[in-house]
């Protein structure tokens, strides 16, 4: 099967992806910290105001999938949702990011709340297209989703790089032009700013796909309703399988993002010690994100991700015991992690793709882009719950703003680092184990069955096996 996606447009996924990085880095690691820290806020209030924002921005990402679906806009499918919320992402950055100190707290809290939800509801639209892109670009070449995939998570992991080697000495220097909250407003916008090349650069390649020469125009199928979209995510064994999953590791991700600050500033008591720390796991990152994945591939998507999950759960106990004291310590643990999740992150969106090619294929109705969309789902569950669970968990731990730091804080600090991210991890990679029914031949069977339902033979397609969790495969009608 030839290949549909040309080195160039390859790259402009790779640059998404880094950009990407940027734009989102200081508010996934830093927003707690400057929220009791920079803002003053009290930390249960903190994670009362991100739970509520959480859950407008759940709410949105439920439904992002199906605006998409159904909102037709002159500029191309996935294309005219990157040119339509460039700008809000600055302008939820900056609202997340503003100096709000001296005013009442709920005026505080009101900003702060309008800023998250504009920066993440926008950025659930822009990675739902970023999503499409990557199907729309490799049509049913799995090579090409795989690569595309790949480099995405590459161009993350560069991006990881530089925000970690810089974003903690550029708070510390203009923290002390500025003051150390106004400078993280300054940081935000020299970050975001970058976003804008990369979504422009995207949309330009997939403009052709969409829009251009390479448009391709499938012939009309069965009519999706809102109704069809709601049961093609519930009905979807292997779909909620994979929110289940999902939702595990980005809670125990967030959760540990949220809370990473403290455990340097407090209970090492060097904050700096956390850029060595970021500027470590993300040169490992990197070097994972070239290597490991190839492993990944030899397992498979679904053993990749045991695997992986099993790994980083047994670590991230292992930091409640023996990272408390020990820096060198969390750093081994960390880097062995970052190898274990990247045996399945390079497969990234691929695996909602699976679950979508494998709906698509039993029901004879395209969702495909709603089972993409629910990738986001899992990021807002993990958010909202790993955002809590931190937040809370600092509150039962004793933390208060310029309060001493006791033993007793930091034992169970290190439950809230540790065992509790590590646990998740073990429970999603149970739920994987024993759930996940479709293997990587079978997607790629839904894969070209689909293409040829609409009017795009496959040659070479393969034969098909039994649908999971039904007693007989579906014959798809042309």
């Amino acid at each position: 099967m030839d290949n549909r996606v040309s080195k160039l447009n390859v790259t402009r996924q790779t640059m998404y992806g880094f950009s990407s990085s940027l734009a989102v880095a200081l508010q996934m690691t830093y927003i707690t910290i400057f929220m009791t820290d920079g803002l003053l806020i009290p930390a249960a209030v903190m994670g009362t105001v991100l739970l509520a924002g959480r859950v407008i921005d759940f709410i949105i990402a439920v439904i992002a999938g199906g605006l998409i679906e159904r909102i037709k806009m002159p500029w191309g499918k996935y294309r005219s949702w990157l040119l339509v919320f460039r700008w809000v992402i600055l302008a939820g950055n900056i609202l997340i990011f503003v100096n709000t100190a001296n005013l009442a707290l709920p005026i505080r809290l009101g900003i702060v709340l309008i800023g998250y939800v504009l920066m993440n509801a926008s950025m659930t639209f822009l990675s739902t297209a970023q999503f499409g892109s990557l199907a729309t670009m490799s049509g049913t070449n799995m090579d090409d989703r795989n690569l595309i995939a790949r480099r995405y998570a590459q161009g993350l992991a560069a991006g990881g790089i530089v925000t970690a080697m810089a974003i903690i000495p550029l708070l510390t220097y203009f923290g002390e032009v500025i003051g150390p909250t106004n400078a993280y407003l300054l940081v935000a916008v020299a970050f975001t700013l970058p976003f804008f090349l990369g979504i422009g650069s995207l949309a330009k390649g997939v403009k052709e796909y969409e829009i251009g020469e390479k448009a391709i125009v499938a012939p009309p199928g069965p009519k999706v309703t809102v109704k069809d979209m709601i049961q093609s995510v519930v009905t979807n064994s292997q779909l909620v399988v994979l929110i289940i999953v999902f939702s595990c590791v980005y809670t125990g991700m967030f959760l540990l993002n949220g809370v990473m600050a403290y455990y340097f500033t407090y209970v090492l008591g060097d904050f700096m010690l956390m850029t060595i720390t970021l500027t470590v796991n993300t040169l490992f990152g990197f070097i994972a994100s070239v290597f490991i994945p190839r492993i990944g591939l030899k397992l498979g998507k679904k053993r990749a991700m045991v695997v992986g999950l099993g790994i980083y759960g047994i670590m991230s106990c292992m930091i409640t015991f023996f990272a408390a004291e020990s820096f060198p310590i969390y750093i081994a643990i960390s880097v062995v992690n970052i190898m274990a999740m990247y045996l399945f992150n390079s497969f990234g969106v691929n695996y909602m793709l699976d679950a979508g090619e494998y709906g698509f294929y039993t029901t004879k109705k395209d969702n495909r882009a709603v089972a993409m969309s629910m990738f986001n789902l899992p990021i807002k569950i993990g958010l909202a719950l790993g955002g809590a669970i931190g937040a809370f968990g600092l509150a039962w731990a004793g933390y208060e703003v310029g309060a001493e730091i006791s033993p007793d804080f930091i034992s169970k600090f290190m439950i809230i680092l540790g065992i509790a991210p590590g646990a998740i991890a073990l429970f999603g990679a149970v739920v994987m184990f024993f759930g996940y029914k479709i293997s990587d031949e079978d997607a790629a069977m839904y894969a070209a069955e689909n293409a040829k339902a609409m009017g795009m033979p496959i040659p070479g397609a393969p034969e098909g096996p039994d649908v999971p969790g039904e007693e007989e495969t579906v014959v798809v009608t042309q």
